[in-house]
């Protein structure tokens, strides 16, 4: 009996296929007919095959009557046959999405092991994988695994669709870190499977979170010209299943958005016949692709894929279908393509819960991303000078790895925090063996280069000399070893304690010139326990002329053996360049006191109370600068006024404030994704707010929270000079959420007088204006602004770790944390930190400028002690600096190829820009300059070398355009 229903069963089943055969061959010919009503022959065909269903069903042979039906539909099958459906196998494997890293390892090794044994099964049959990751996970643990997969290529039956490392974010991911995808795995292509970006011209993103509208300026110069999307955000819905992408400087790609269809199909007659039906009535095209293969966890093309693609094919009235790749498609599909829609700007927004959810993970790339940048130019400013660097003996494998770290986490799950727990700890345990890296390489780099400056302007003679007389008589040397070597920086205790005069070089990597207080650390030199001299010294600083700078001691303190004393100094850096100052013990000479700059302080304008150790809490705490002046309601801790002193105008709208907001989503599925509507917003509980730094030339304010079971600490403080209010943010945050209680929500809100402003984010190499859609999250890098259009100044926010911003009306608010429960049930539960900077800029700044601001934020200035000496360089120098409004310094680094630099900066502005760059001659003589694109070929589509000397280059850079120049010196 068993045997019987088998029988049965499988005889169900042919006659099911048969029975799919000739209805989708029906349908197909119905859908033609429709096309050419004219056809009165296929109309007279299609009414036979339908009688000939009707009349013989049950009394013919399904076997026969398909032939039968299909020798009646023969008139259509010549047309039906000019529908070309590229059939790309792929297979869509997340990198610890909702699994740890091993999970990711085994997924992708199955995988690649399954399609080898398809290839050997169906000759025909072809696949294409992206990301550069999944290939380095089969050479890393299986290598013969990866020599079966080299040699697929070879023969053109697998095809590389990876340019970036991972399927990556187009929104967080910073400029210079998308060129290091198309870098970092261009090379690795060349490298392993003797690929050219020519034989990669994709950008293979289906599911990206949206996309930014610089996108199409990096992918051009960066060899691609095409993309394949499934995402393209909801703004420009609804968005054509094909179509032209024009970024922000005119570049061009052409993209595929199966946003209907998805990026892990099935081949399927009805999937079939709907793209290519789709393809023609909206573009005209009988053209299309369809990428098939069971996806996220892996797993690709199934037997089942393969044997019905070519059954479909021997349809006579069915499109034809081809084993085939993307590149094989785009070439084809684009010979046809000059017809279809247009789009310009971004491809946004999409999923806006993943500017914020799992702050951890983006802390740390952003610092990833910024401590790298450091390791390029500072490696690179000493190799230009000649200067002999100790660096670990394979640098390059590990500078490399250290990249490659700091891109898997753009992955499309990973960066916009819609993973698990697991996948966040191993992105943390990378992140702090990339910070290794990044930390001892900088600090050697810029070690080396401080032994060639000059710093013995101050003689040590002069200063008080080291006690040998006591019996615990030890000089500090190691003291304050690694005391600052967190996330990327370095102490900078290196050589103090050998003299009585402690010098520092202050290194600036970006390129403005900068004013800043610095804090700096002293250490006693002796234990701690018998310097009591040290408690009582004070030490003041001077700059490179003897000039006695704005010094502000700031504490004392022990740590590890040794006392430390806290200055917060007021130094002025060159553009990519450094400074020497030294402290030396004792107050300044009164003729030393720097009176000049008398004008510039900062204090408290609280007033005092009559009782000295008491204080009121009910009064308004003030503090104020020589520009601005800041107010605070002491009953709630929030920012009543921030008026801008030198333009008589009040920033602040008083009935918002500017301080924290807390409110409770309401629950709702895929909460890691989405944000939810509010329920009431408050403001937290206010338990502390106290005076801090108290001048004369910083003051700070610190008001502590609490909200529910956690503690959040907020410290505002102003620098004299400034027209900046920074504002370092701590939490305990210990709020949990959950679909019957919610998603708890703390966000800083910016409240202002502005009306009817233009918010401009920063993104990737640009800016963007953007309509207010009131109180709804877009992603922004480094700063926001408020760009008046009334008023006589805006408002900039900046950040250090930070992507979702919202604007409603005058109110600017700053997402800090999501308290999501899904797929991660507690991603926020721990230790939170991060800064902002809120600043009031002239109404007419440039966006430029905007950016520099940025990026000073994002790169602090390195100190470095070293020794008194005589060196070779003067104490201070500017190494590159750039002349002309507009133009944005995005790096300088080491050419791939070893033998040269790359100086690259983008256009902020709507029209053509010719600046001035100017070269050190410490770094050499410029013997040639020639522009480049991404990859570093000579390319001159949107820069080009005006003139050069010695020492300058004069560039011209088109609009919104990315400007890379290979440079050479002698």
């Amino acid at each position: 009996m068993k045997t019987i229903e088998k029988w049965r069963r499988n005889l169900a089943r042919k006659e099911e296929a048969a029975w799919v055969r000739i209805r989708s061959q029906i349908r197909m010919a119905e859908w033609l007919r429709e096309r050419h009503p004219d056809n009165t022959s296929w109309g007279e065909a299609l009414t036979k095959a339908k009688n000939k269903i009707t009349d013989t069903c049950g009394n013919t042979p399904v076997a026969t009557l398909v032939e039968e039906v299909e020798a009646i539909l023969t008139p259509f099958s010549k047309v039906a046959k000019t529908f070309k459906i590229h059939c790309v196998g792929h297979a869509h494997i997340d990198m610890n999405w909702m699994w740890g890293w091993p999970e990711t390892v085994i997924s992708t090794l199955d995988t690649f092991r399954t399609v080898l044994a398809l290839m050997d099964e169906f000759p025909d049959f072809k696949f294409s994988q992206s990301q550069a990751s999944v290939y380095e996970i089969a050479r890393q643990f299986d290598p013969s695994l990866f020599e079966k997969i080299a040699q697929k290529i070879k023969e053109g039956r697998w095809e590389v669709t990876a340019s970036h490392w991972v399927e990556n974010d187009m929104n967080l991911a910073s400029g210079e870190a998308l060129v290091r995808h198309l870098l970092q795995t261009r090379s690795y292509m060349k490298k392993h499977f003797d690929l050219s970006p020519e034989d990669v011209p994709i950008c293979w993103v289906p599911d990206s979170f949206g996309h930014a509208a610089t996108v199409p300026n990096y992918l051009v110069q960066g060899g691609v010209n095409s993309v394949y999307m499934h995402r393209p955000g909801y703004e420009k819905q609804p968005v054509p299943e094909a179509f032209w992408w024009v970024g922000t400087d005119g570049s061009k790609v052409l993209v595929k958005n199966d946003q209907r269809v998805g990026y892990n199909s099935m081949i399927e007659p009805g999937v079939i016949f709907n793209i290519a039906k789709s393809m023609e009535e909206n573009h005209g095209i009988k053209v299309t692709q369809i990428v098939y293969g069971v996806g996220d966890h892996g797993g690709g093309p199934t037997r089942r894929d393969l044997l019905m693609l070519k059954e479909m094919n021997s349809w006579s009235v069915y499109p034809t279908l081809v084993f085939s790749t993307t590149r094989a498609f785009f070439s084809e599909f684009e010979k046809l393509a000059s017809d279809l829609p247009v789009l310009e700007g971004e491809l946004n927004t999409e999923l806006t819960g993943c500017y914020t959810t799992q702050a951890l993970i983006k802390r740390n790339n952003r610092i990833g991303e910024n401590r790298m940048l450091d390791v390029e130019i500072t490696s690179a400013l000493a190799c230009a000078t000649g200067t002999p660097v100790s660096l670990c003996d394979d640098f390059e494998k590990e500078f490399d790895e250290s990249w490659q770290r700091v891109l898997f986490s753009h992955f499309h799950d990973i960066l916009p925090g819609s993973c698990v727990r697991d996948t966040r700890l191993y992105c943390h345990g990378q992140f702090q063996t990339t910070m290794a890296f990044t930390s001892t390489a900088t600090q050697r780099a810029l070690r080396a280069l401080a032994e060639n400056v000059s710093t013995n302007f101050v003689d040590a003679g002069d200063a008080a000399p080291l006690k040998e007389e006591a019996l615990f008589a030890v000089d500090g040397f190691g003291g304050g070893v690694g005391i600052g070597a967190v996330e990327g920086s370095f102490g900078s205790a290196h050589w103090h304690g050998l003299s009585a005069v402690r010098p520092f070089v202050v290194f600036n990597t970006t390129a403005t010139d900068r004013t800043e207080y610095i804090e700096f650390m002293l250490w006693d030199r002796d234990v701690w326990e018998t310097a009591a001299a040290f408690r009582e010294e004070r030490f003041h600083a001077v700059d490179k002329d003897g000039k006695v700078l704005k010094t502000q001691f700031t504490g004392l303190g022990h740590q590890w053996g040794h006392l430390y004393q806290r200055y917060r100094v007021r130094v002025t850096v060159p553009s990519i360049g450094y400074t020497a100052i030294a402290f030396i013990e004792g107050n300044p000479e009164s003729s030393e006191s720097g009176k000049d700059e008398s004008a510039i302080f900062a204090r408290f304008t609280t007033p005092p109370y009559h009782c000295s150790y008491m204080t009121n809490e009910r009064l308004i705490m003030g503090m104020e600068n020589d520009k601005i002046s800041v107010r605070f309601n002491s009953e709630t801790g929030r920012i009543v006024s921030f008026f801008d002193k030198v333009n008589n105008f009040e920033m602040v709208d008083p009935a918002i404030g500017i301080g924290p907001e807390y409110a409770v989503e309401h629950p709702g599925g895929h909460t890691a994704w989405s944000i939810y509507a509010a329920r009431k917003t408050v403001m937290p509980t206010i338990t502390t707010i106290r005076e801090g730094l108290s001048g004369p030339f910083a003051v700070s304010v610190e008001v502590e929270y609490k909200i529910e079971n956690s503690r959040v600490k907020f410290v505002y403080t102003l620098n004299a000079g400034e027209t900046a209010l920074g504002i370092d943010f701590y939490a305990d945050w210990l709020e949990v959420g959950s679909h019957e209680n919610g998603i708890p929500n703390l966000r800083f809100v910016v409240g202002t007088v502005l009306q009817d402003a233009t918010p401009v984010y920063e993104i990737p190499f640009g800016e963007l204006s953007r309509q207010i859609k009131t109180d709804r999250e877009e992603p922004a890098l480094r700063w926001a602004m408020l760009e008046a259009t009334k008023e006589p100044v805006s408002l900039l926010v900046g950040n250090d770790c930070k992507y979702g911003h919202a604007v409603d009306g005058g109110a600017m608010r700053v997402n800090l944390i999501r308290s999501a429960y899904d797929p991660d049930p507690f991603p926020e539960l721990g230790a939170h930190k991060a800064a902002l900077l809120i600043k009031i800029v002239p109404s007419n700044m440039n966006h430029a400028a905007a950016s520099e601001v940025g990026q000073a934020f994002n790169h602090p200035l390195f100190v470095v002690g070293t020794s008194v000496h005589e060196g070779s360089w003067p104490s201070e120098s500017s190494f590159i600096r750039h002349k002309g409004e507009g133009i944005v310094f995005d790096c300088f680094k080491r050419a791939e190829d070893g033998k040269s630099f790359i100086f690259r900066c983008h256009n902020a502005q709507q029209k053509n820009n010719s600046p001035k760059i100017e070269f050190s001659p410490l770094l050499g003589k410029l013997a040639d300059v020639e522009s480049v694109d991404l990859l570093e070929r000579p390319d001159g589509n949107t820069a080009s070398v005006i003139e050069y000397g010695e020492n300058w280059v004069m560039i011209d850079i088109a609009s919104k355009s990315i400007a890379s120049f290979r440079v050479k010196f002698e």
